[in-house]
């Protein structure tokens, strides 16, 4: 049994990896992926980070798995309240459990929605957790006072706190200049520096089986500066401060470049190796009020303030300020890219007007065109029964939109409805990387992606543990030599064994919710 690694690379895409290589700014990922299989790798319908992460380590789309975007809504009284989605939210089993049942350790550091973290045999460090919650949300417990011993190991340097998180996005927001920028780059090397040095720790101190770490500054840097490192910009009409911050972000996919490599040496020349994002970038032009759109077509009102107050448990959350006796269809988040409708009565005439009424407004939708520039801005609008088929469909927005540019919706009450951005950011596209390098694997690049859900039937294979045939991705043959799936055969097993008692039932605090809701708006993910 070869070790497995699993390389988690946040919104990487071989649009911007390639020609970083090229440049030799990332040496080491070039010498790998020449012995190595590549392809892309198609995200979830909404390529957003909890629903893509998620199907990546539970080979379960989200309409099985249950989780569609950061925040959930619930209706009560004839209100919507708003919650994080956390790993009990889960509705199937992760690769992780998979492989710890079957006699396998794993280490997990970094992945979204692993809080509060499930028990496997070995150690998990979920993301978005803060350093002073972390004895509640870490395993074993045990795993913190050796984390607080490690020598070059830094907690004020490891994860965003809740006043840093909404100074970054003050200043960032209303006073941008060169050194705040060049803070928010160097924070994000501070960062992903502490998550190597923890796994550089369990490696060499009690490794695993099964090693998988998320470096998320790639998302983080790509979403203000895709246009610093796009290979369209003319770097040489860049104004002389935004070439030097140009070179701090060259220099965080250099330090990435070394982390890799390490970490493929201390997995050493017998193990797999996978690398994987859970979505890709691109350019962002423009800003789409939705709502105020939907105002315009009938479906929605607003209050008389400009920013309605939302419950969330003990917390007080600006958002968009809607008058629900008003709205039969609205957005609710940014990140879901989703179209709500409110019909109490929508199984009457057994869905027919429900089913008119989602037709009518999907049509209207896809025939709305920018005012200026007469570009059609929503090029996809699908329904949630073709979008995320499953057992948690209930719980998808009715329609998921995707804009010509891939931009996020915005749900505020703002006008225009298209506002084109003066500048040029980084959004989520659905072609991610996979990579695959290792014992038996072909050197090469597949011409067709794979699927998001093949991830966690590959690690799976690449342990030698049989593969549940409930898992909707498969093992990507292609990538293999056919004398290597001849001693290697590809098995399965009739069931995944999972229960809901076997889910920790400790929720977020209204402290760590009130943290990562923080990071969410530094992101852009909430408004």
């Amino acid at each position: 049994m070869n070790k497995t690694v699993l390389i988690g690379l946040d919104g990487a895409t071989w649009s911007i990896l390639d020609p970083l290589m090229a440049e030799g700014h990332m040496p080491f990922l070039r010498k790998f992926l020449s012995k190595a299989f590549r392809a892309d790798l198609l995200s979830t319908p909404n390529p957003l980070t909890p629903p893509a992460w998620v199907s990546m380590v539970t080979g379960r789309s989200p309409g099985n798995h249950g989780v569609f975007d950061f925040i959930r809504s619930e209706a009560r009284n004839g209100n919507i309240y708003f919650t994080l989605y956390n790993s009990t939210d889960i509705l199937c089993e992760t690769v992780w459990s998979m492989a710890s049942r079957q006699g396998h350790k794993v280490i997990h550091l970094n992945f979204p929605m692993m809080a509060p973290p499930q028990p496997v045999d070995g150690y998990v460090i979920p993301s978005m957790v803060q350093w002073r919650h972390l004895k509640r949300n870490i395993h074993p417990k045990s795993l913190y006072d050796k984390i607080a011993a490690i020598p070059d190991f830094q907690a004020d340097q490891w994860a965003l706190t809740y006043c840093e998180a909404n100074e970054a996005m003050r200043h960032r927001a209303l006073f941008p200049d060169e050194e705040e920028e060049k803070a928010w780059v160097v924070k994000n090397l501070q960062r992903d520096k502490q998550w190597f040095i923890i796994l550089k720790y369990l490696m060499e101190h009690d490794p695993a089986d099964l090693t998988a770490i998320v470096f998320d500054g790639v998302d983080k840097l790509l979403h203000p500066y895709w246009r610093l490192v796009d290979p369209n910009t003319a770097v040489d009409r860049l104004p002389d401060w935004e070439k030097r911050l140009r070179g701090q972000v060259l220099e965080y996919f250099l330090q990435l470049d070394s982390y890799i490599r390490d970490i493929v040496h201390l997995a050493g020349d017998d193990a797999h190796i996978i690398m994987a994002s859970d979505h890709g970038f691109g350019p962002a032009r423009y800003v789409f009020h939705v709502n105020v759109l939907l105002e315009r077509l009938g479906y929605l009102g607003w209050r008389e303030v400009h920013h309605a107050t939302v419950k969330k448990h003990n917390h007080e959350w600006s958002f968009a300020s809607l008058d629900w006796s008003k709205t039969t269809a609205y957005a609710g988040t940014p990140s879901s890219n989703g179209i709500n409708i409110r019909m109490p009565n929508r199984q009457d005439d057994n869905g027919a007007a429900y089913e008119a009424f989602r037709a009518r407004l999907r049509e209207q939708l896809l025939e709305y065109r920018d005012p200026v520039t007469g570009e059609q801005i929503v090029t996809r609008a699908i329904t949630r029964e073709e979008a995320f088929p499953g057992g948690a469909m209930p719980q998808a927005p009715d329609l998921t939109v995707t804009l010509s540019d891939h931009s996020f919706v915005s749900v505020i009450n703002e006008e225009p409805i298209v506002l084109h951005r003066p500048e040029i950011n980084g959004t989520h596209r659905p072609e991610g990387i996979f990579a695959l390098g290792g014992p038996g694997v072909r050197s090469g690049a597949n011409p067709d992606p794979f699927s998001i859900l093949d991830v966690a039937p590959t690690l799976l294979y690449c342990l030698g543990v049989p593969i549940p045939k409930e898992l909707e991705g498969r093992v990507p043959v292609e990538a293999w030599e056919e004398s290597y799936l001849q001693t290697h055969r590809i098995g399965d097993q009739d069931t995944a064994a999972f229960s809901a008692s076997e889910r920790a039932e400790s929720p977020f605090s209204d402290e760590e919710e009130k943290a990562i809701w923080a990071q969410l708006q530094t992101l852009g993910y909430v408004e």
